[in-house]
């Protein structure tokens, strides 16, 4: 990574800072998914859940940095998709003391800012309204960070995965949440496990499809 790409994630992904983003995408994580950008030269790389886009803009800074590739990324940015399937009354009640338009906004804002409108590609929609978008086999990496419930998490599994390229790579964030389990168990027995990103932050697994 370049330095000057670093220090401006080490900006996006640390709260004292007054240049960071909304969300959870913690500094290792940001640098593994951009140097996996970095080597791999992707074309598409798609992400399932945006919020403050924590995680999107370091690969979008990746991709800028490397002149190929764009980055795709998902996010109604509203309650009722935050909260489909299985979610906890203190999920509901966290959920419902968060302006998501503020962090829309923001989001957009530092897009333009960074100079990405022509890498970072935000759709305001479910992951599975726009998943006709894609045709089969061309996502070259796909990060799966939306709701977490089984609901949600299997369906966009069966969704995006058959889009994703053969030696294609796949990011499954939040590995220790229960209702993220069977997603795990699907993705630990059809792909080949690369690397895990774990911290005190968050956890989260590198696979590579078949």
């Amino acid at each position: 990574m370049r330095p000057g790409t670093l220090e401006t994630v080490r900006a996006l992904t640390d709260n004292r800072n007054p240049m960071h983003l909304e969300g959870w995408c913690w500094m290792e994580k940001a640098v593994a998914m951009c140097e996996l950008i970095e080597r791999e030269k992707p074309a598409l790389v798609v992400e399932l859940g945006i919020f403050g886009g924590r995680s999107m803009l370091p690969q979008a800074l990746q991709l800028k940095d490397n002149g190929h590739g764009v980055i795709f990324g998902m996010d109604p940015w509203t309650r009722p998709a935050a909260l489909e399937g299985d979610h906890s009354a203190a999920d509901a009640m966290w959920w419902a003391g968060i302006n998501l338009d503020r962090i829309m906004s923001k989001f957009l804002g530092m897009i333009v800012n960074l100079g990405l409108i022509d890498v970072a590609i935000p759709i305001r929609a479910t992951s599975h309204a726009a998943a006709p978008l894609f045709p089969l086999g061309v996502i070259d990496i796909l990060h799966v960070d939306s709701n977490h419930s089984e609901l949600v998490s299997m369906r966009e599994l069966a969704l995006y995965v058959p889009r994703v390229r053969a030696r294609g790579y796949i990011w499954l964030d939040d590995l220790g949440w229960a209702t993220n389990q069977a997603a795990v168990r699907e993705l630990d027995s059809t792909c080949e496990t690369i690397m895990d990103v774990k911290s005190d932050a968050g956890w989260c697994r590198l696979y590579r499809k078949p």
